[in-house]
């Protein structure tokens, strides 16, 4: 299966166009997804390129993404990891991300805490972000109700 698809987003001050590919294979519980993002600005320009390793085990589930971000004048790699957690309609995910620019380090831990109850859902996510010349966390709470 391959999926093409084309964002259009419109900011207030910038325009941006996204065009994304989509790769993805499926082998018996196992899935490669590699993604490749084309994110044009109106005043610069930047290929994101993805890949997605997702694992199934029995109602456990891995991914292991790498972000590969191009600017013109900057370069950054994120590389994240999640590790999704599922017991009985209750779910537990947390993912690692490790953002290197060529002139700052940032780490970015954060939790989410997914709650399904009958068609309604809260989402408790907390983010680590460590700088090397700054600290800051920050906790934020979503409640999403499904109608």
């Amino acid at each position: 299966m391959i999926i093409v698809s084309v964002y259009l987003v419109i900011y207030l001050d910038r325009f941006m166009i996204i065009v994304s590919v989509y790769l993805v294979i499926y082998l018996n519980r196992f899935m490669i997804i590699v993604s490749v993002y084309l994110v044009i600005y109106l005043d610069r320009f930047m290929i994101i390129v993805s890949v997605y390793l997702v694992i199934y085990l029995d109602r456990f589930m891995i991914i292991v993404s790498v972000y590969l971000v191009i600017y013109l004048d900057r370069f950054m790699i994120i590389v994240s990891v999640y590790l999704v957690i599922y017991l009985d309609r209750f779910m537990i995910i947390v993912s690692v991300y490790l953002v290197i620019y060529l002139d700052r380090f940032m780490i970015i831990v954060s939790v989410y805490l997914v709650i399904y109850l009958d068609r309604f859902m809260i989402i408790v996510s907390v983010y680590l972000v460590i700088y090397l010349d700054r600290f800051m966390i920050i906790v934020s709470v979503y409640l999403v109700i499904y109608l």
